[in-house]
C-alpha cells in the first residue's frame, strides 16, 4: 500500500513532470543534467542551502530550474537519512569524531560561549559536507547517465 503511494508520487509528481520538459524542447542532455545535479544537491548535508545552490547551478549551466528544483525536493527525504552517514564520513576524514558526551559539550556551549558552540557546529557540518564530496562526483555521473539513456530512450 505505501509503496504503491510512492510510486504513484513519483510518477505523477516528479517523473511525469520531467517528461513535460523533453516535450516542451529541453533536450535530453540538458534535463539529465538538471536531474543529476538537483539529485546530488538534494542530498548536500549542509540543510537549507539546496534551493539557492540549485539556482545557482541551473543559472550557471542553463539548466532547467523547474526540473533541478522538482528533483532536489523530491530527494529531500534520502538527504535526511545520509546527513549522519556524511558527518561520521567527513570526521573520520579529518581523523576527528564524534560522541555523545562532544554533543553534550556542544550543548553545554551554547550557554556559555554561543560563537564557539556554532564555530563547533560548523565544523561538523563541514565535515558532512567534505563526506558528501566523495559521494558527488561517482553519483552524479551515474544518475547523469542512467537518465540520459532514459530520456534519449523517450524521444526516440
Amino acid at each position: 500500500m505505501i509503496l504503491t503511494r510512492i510510486k504513484n508520487y513519483f510518477l505523477n509528481k516528479v517523473y511525469q513532470p520531467l517528461l513535460g520538459f523533453l516535450k516542451e524542447g529541453t533536450s535530453p542532455e540538458k534535463l539529465a543534467q538538471s536531474v543529476a545535479f538537483g539529485f546530488i544537491m538534494g542530498i548536500f548535508p549542509i540543510l537549507g542551502t539546496t534551493t539557492i545552490i540549485c539556482i545557482a547551478l541551473a543559472f550557471v549551466f542553463r539548466l532547467n530550474h523547474a526540473a533541478i528544483q522538482i528533483v532536489n525536493y523530491a530527494v529531500y527525504p534520502i538527504q535526511l537519512t545520509v546527513l549522519v552517514p556524511f558527518i561520521q564520513l567527513g570526521l573520520l576524514m579529518t581523523g576527528s569524531s564524534i560522541s555523545s558526551e562532544k554533543i553534550d559539550e556542544v550543548i553545554t556551549l551554547l550557554s556559555e560561549d554561543v560563537w564557539g558552540a556554532i564555530g563547533e557546529i560548523g565544523y561538523i557540518v563541514l565535515s558532512g559536507a567534505l563526506g558528501w564530496l566523495i559521494f558527488a562526483i561517482p553519483v552524479y555521473a551515474i544518475v547523469y547517465f542512467v537518465f540520459l539513456r532514459i530520456f534519449k530512450n523517450v524521444t526516440s
